[in-house]
């Protein structure tokens, strides 16, 4: 999404843009090839890790100590807009009412799960900033119960470049082989472990399907990895289950797919719930964050509670055993996501957001 943003503020003459990003990489590449200036800056972004109570008091030290510098490069830069693309780089959001710049927070972050005391202290920056755009309305409701603020928080959901006719896809035929998909980091909060249970179950139900699990994961989720690939050989499953690894480009792994399952147990929006969508692939999502936003229960998709392998199972079968209802449903949520999560919508938010029109946000 900070690539999207990038390019749709690209696409304003009146803009003039500067990223700044901590490391040399692959990211650096892609902005250097939109013709965008781009620097390189060291700063720190806070992690789960350096959250702790112990972690905070170094981290908060770490982070005062480059403030002078990131200001400075403000002033001479003569920034007229901090357009910062994450809450957990919060001192951008400080330097840049110190520089006297407009300030704008993207935040895709929902981590509802956290305690009381370490939700306040992530959010508490966003009081310091213009406008906060939050991905869900479930991401912003999330901000306005933590810290308040419910003038400054507007929802802008993410933008996609979607094709404008519904692919072809064959109809489903449960009496073939059939292919389910989990696209996204192995995480926990991703549910991999809740989609092997549930193909277990289809299974031993009779039906003939396969899991494609397509992404890799972080450093430090390692035991997480280790522990599907136990789960799948406890379960017999060896054969039905594949770990494709990271997909810079997963289009081919959803035309090939025959059902898409979103099990997530947290997720402040879903862009693969969005992607398959645009693939015209029949959905399966878990009933949390903003997926319940993208995905209509019963009109575009079906919606199951997260972490219940039965229920996610008896889903898929549904979606197997009407395949003219599947249809039905995955072309409501294709013309479904073209008018919501196209990219016009998105590039006419953004450029709202930073030129302070937030009365054409509907802030919530």
């Amino acid at each position: 999404m900070f690539l999207t943003t990038l390019r749709c503020l690209k696409s304003q003459a009146n803009v003039d843009l500067t990223a700044v990003i901590p490391a040399r990489g692959a990211l650096n590449n892609e902005i250097e090839a939109m013709q965008v200036d781009v620097r390189l800056m060291s700063f720190e972004a806070l992690r789960r890790v350096n959250l702790r109570v112990t972690g905070i008091p170094a981290t908060t030290l770490r982070m005062i100590g480059s403030l002078p510098r990131i200001v400075s490069f403000l002033k001479e830069t003569n920034a007229n807009v901090v357009f910062v693309n994450t809450i957990v780089c919060p001192i951008w959001i400080l330097a840049g009412k110190l520089a006297k710049c407009r300030v704008v927070c993207h935040v895709h972050e929902n981590e509802a799960d956290m305690s009381r005391l370490l939700r306040k202290a992530l959010l508490t920056p966003l009081k310091m900033s213009d406008l906060a755009i939050a991905n869900s309305l479930d991401t912003a409701r999330w901000i306005v119960a933590t810290i308040g603020q419910k003038h400054s928080v507007a929802v802008i959901y993410n933008g996609f470049d979607l094709p404008r006719d519904q692919p072809l896809r064959q109809p489903i035929d449960c009496s073939a082989p059939v292919t389910l998909l989990v696209l996204g980091r192995l995480a926990h909060r991703k549910g991999q472990d809740v989609a092997i249970r549930a193909l277990s179950i289809l299974k031993a139900d009779g039906y003939q399907v396969k899991l494609q699990l397509v992404g890799d994961h972080f450093p430090g989720y390692e035991d997480y990895v280790d522990g599907l690939t136990r789960l799948v050989t406890e379960l017999g499953l060896s054969d039905a289950v594949s770990f494709d690894g990271f997909a810079a480009e997963p289009k081919a792994f959803m035309t090939n797919a025959t059902v898409m399952l979103v099990p997530s147990r947290a997720e402040p929006f879903g862009n693969v719930a969005v992607e398959g969508l645009g693939a015209g692939i029949p959905m399966v999502v878990s009933q949390v964050g903003g997926l319940p936003e993208i995905i209509k229960n019963e009109e575009t998709g079906l919606c199951v509670p997260p972490d219940d392998p039965q229920a996610l199972a008896a889903a898929v079968s549904r979606h197997l055993q009407n395949p003219h209802e599947a249809a039905q449903m995955s072309r409501a949520g294709f013309i479904d996501a073209r008018k919501r999560f196209g990219l016009n919508a998105y590039r006419d938010g953004i450029v709202a957001s930073v030129s302070g029109k937030v009365a054409d946000l509907n802030p919530l």
